[in-house]
Order: structure tokens, then sequence, then C-alpha cells
């Protein structure tokens, strides 16, 4: 089909389809007549309501009448299989959302005699998360990574996730205070005996002024954080910075170095 299968120069998409099927159409039939192609199904082999001509009924419409029945049972039958229920699949054969994985993987993925579902359930996330860090290496953690922030911010948003929120709150008020203290005894051990609380209270300020004139959250961060991983950093003026609140939430107590 090479010289068929290119749109001639000045040739309209309508005439190119007409030709492109014609000359298909005529090589099939070539190559039924020399014996290298099976012969088409006739017309006996379909139901006779169908296949048996109406009286007065011509050759041309009795052709369009057969081949749109057969549309049509075909799409009904596409659809039975697209409602029916999933059938079951063979024995040792893992399911679709795992086709990456071995057998011998998918085996180690079962539930185990004596384990709990809930147990099951945690070894199941773990085992999949180490096999995609085995097969995606450093780049798949940095992907990870990324969605899981995503994923938390838009969380956060979500009513769903404010509701959740509340209800945590609720259930677990001596952790919720108990956090909060944690962070006000930082924040004190952090703060220095020549701190500039005037300073300070402008920065507080000017977050609320941003928040207020632009319609977006912001927040003061600490530029180093006051609990950071390997050191901490002051409760001063200097170490404050007013920036948008998926940034700070981003950031969480990450040195700013780490995120560049």
């Amino acid at each position: 089909m090479g010289k068929y299968a290119t749109r001639l120069e000045g040739e309209s998409l309508q005439d190119y389809e007409r030709r492109y099927c014609t000359e298909k159409m005529r090589q099939r039939r070539e190559k039924i007549k020399d014996g290298l192609l099976p012969p088409p199904r006739k017309l006996g082999k379909v139901p006779s309501k169908y296949a048996i001509r109406e009286e007065g009924e011509s050759e041309e419409d009795f052709r369009h009448r057969y081949d749109r029945i057969k549309r049509r049972a075909l799409r009904a039958k596409v659809y039975a299989a697209r409602t029916e229920p999933p059938k079951k699949r063979g024995k040792n054969k893992a399911p679709g959302k795992n086709g990456n994985l071995t057998v011998e993987q998918w085996e180690s993925l079962k539930i185990r005699d004596g384990e709990t579902p809930e147990e099951h359930k945690r070894r199941y996330a773990r085992e999949i998360m180490r096999m995609y860090r085995t097969r995606h290496g450093e780049e798949g953690k940095e992907l990870e990574r990324e969605r899981s922030r995503i994923f938390d911010l838009e969380y956060r948003k979500s009513e769903h996730g404010k509701n959740v929120r509340k209800k945590w709150y609720a259930e677990n008020t001596a952790k919720v205070n108990f956090y909060a203290a944690n962070r006000r005894a930082a924040e004190i051990r952090a703060t220095p005996l020549w701190v500039d609380y005037e300073e300070i209270g402008k920065i507080y300020e000017l977050a609320a002024q941003l928040t207020e004139t632009t319609g977006n959250q912001y927040h003061v961060d600490h530029h180093f954080p006051l609990r950071g991983r390997t050191f901490s950093g002051l409760h001063v003026h200097t170490n404050l910075d007013v920036i948008p609140a998926k940034q700070n939430l981003t950031k969480s107590n990450h040195h700013p170095e780490t995120l560049t």
C-alpha cells in the first residue's frame, strides 16, 4: 500500500480516503482470488432473520440493512463484555496493577501464616516501596518525595482533610497541647537576650498585610529552622522571612540549601 498511503498533491481528504479504500479492497479481492487470503464469510452463516432478503428489497438495501444490524449486534456484544464482572485470573498470576513484578516477588507479597490483615497491609506497602526504589533508584526517590509533598498540600486544602484534622485534634487534645508546648519551648530556647521584639512584630504585621491584600495565605518562616535536623537557627528578626504558606509547608524544618 505504499503508493496509495501517500496523499497526492492537490487531492482533498475525502478523495484520498475514497481512493485508499478502493485500492485496498481491490488488492484484497485479488489476494482472495489467488488463494492468499481466506474467502469472506457467506451470508448463510448468519442468523436467518438477518440473512434472508425481504420481498421487494434490492441487493443494495439488503447489504445496508445487514451491515447495520451486524454493527448493532457487535456493539451490544462489546457492551455486554464490558459490564460483565471480571474473570478470575489463573493460578500464580499477579494482578494487572503488579504486572512489573516477578512471580517470586508476587509470592512474597501474599499474606503469611499468623499475619493479621493490618500487619500484612503495612508489610505490603513497605515491600512495594522498596521494590519501586530498587527499580528507579535515586530519581525515583526524588519523584516520590515531590509526589508526597504535592499530595499533602492538596489533601490539607480538601474538605475531607480539614474534617479529618478537626476530628484528630478533638480526639488527641493532650498530644496537640504537648506539641504546642514543645514549639513554644523551642522558641524560648532559641530566643537570645538581645532579641529585637519590635522588628519581629513588624515582620508578622507584614505577613498579615500581604495575606489581606493578596488573598493568599502568607507565613512567617524561620530561614534556618528552630528544630533543624543538623543545626538550629535563632528566633530573631534576621532569621525570619515572609513567604507563601505553600512554600513554608513544603520547606517544613529542612535546611534551605537542601531544597535547591
